[in-house]
């Protein structure tokens, strides 16, 4: 690119490679914006065998991180959890959904207790209508998981449906019931919205330009992210690896007091949701 890069950490705070098929040019365009930090969401995969899933997929997602710090040198937070829609695959599996998703919230504490991972993510609930015997089990699991969280001193990512003000103040109700720190509770793929709603909760927002615009003339903040995962059917899902680092220099283009934003998106919400061990330089 020729030029500096736009501040000393630039996050992708939600990132999916699956392990099983070439991710390594998905980092070099990530590194060739500036990009130098993701958040490494483990990625479902219902191909495998309902027995030992969870212990498939962390140990992919830790493998892979593994190798990205290795051949990349660039910090790799590592989110690991039943993803909602597992309600699905394990009751088609003729598994107990909610047995086995708790098994998998407790074998991802472990992993998280033994330093192989940072934390919960993404855990939550099903982004479309479900049955309310859904709805219930996907809320115990998000009950679950903030109570391990918060055990633990770490935070959880949410996937959820769209939220509005209501719904999100039914998130920030359990977390209170739990009692963990709302700071600890990412609403992960937020809208523009609710970025005001329940301030203290962070937020992550899809790195498009109209987002980042729009986030950036309301005056609320959000952590940035792709949630890119390198599906070849289907690629650069959801949008390219490359576009965190990119409104990056868009908004160091555009705005002039662009290091009070990135200050805003790339430290300070992040410090406070990932901890105080998050990206330190």
């Amino acid at each position: 690119m020729g030029e500096r890069a736009p501040w000393n950490i630039i996050f992708d705070s939600h990132f999916h490679l699956s392990g099983k098929n070439t991710w390594e040019d998905a980092l070099r365009r990530f590194l060739r914006y500036f990009g130098n930090a993701i958040n490494l969401v483990n990625l479902p995969d219902y191909s495998l065998e309902p027995d030992n899933y969870y212990e498939e997929i962390y140990l992919r997602t830790v493998k892979v991180a593994n190798l990205i710090r290795e051949a990349f040198k660039i910090h790799v937070e590592v989110s690991i959890g039943p993803y909602p829609l597992d309600f699905f695959y394990f009751q088609e599996s003729g598994k107990n959904p909610r047995y086995e998703m708790f098994k998998g919230l407790h074998l991802a504490a472990k992993y998280i207790s033994d330093g192989k991972a940072s934390g919960f993510g993404e855990v939550g609930r099903p982004h479309f209508q479900v049955d309310p015997m859904v709805m219930e089990i996907s809320n115990d699991v998000i009950t679950e998981s903030m109570m391990l969280a918060k055990d633990l001193d770490t935070y959880v990512m949410l996937h959820t449906e769209d939220l509005n003000t209501d719904s999100i103040r039914e998130i920030e109700g359990l977390a209170r019931k739990v009692g963990i720190n709302i700071e600890r509770v990412i609403k992960h793929h937020a809208k523009i919205e609710i970025l005001g709603d329940v301030p203290r909760m962070p937020k992550t927002l899809l790195a498009t330009r109209n987002n980042v615009k729009l986030m950036i003339e309301s005056g609320r903040y959000a952590m940035l992210e792709s949630d890119y995962a390198n599906d070849p059917m289907n690629p650069d899902k959801l949008i390219p690896p490359e576009s965190v680092p990119k409104r990056a220099i868009m908004i160091r283009q555009n705005f002039e007091n662009y290091e009070n934003i990135f200050q805003k998106i790339f430290q300070d919400i992040p410090y406070s949701a990932f901890g105080d061990d998050f990206f330190k330089v």
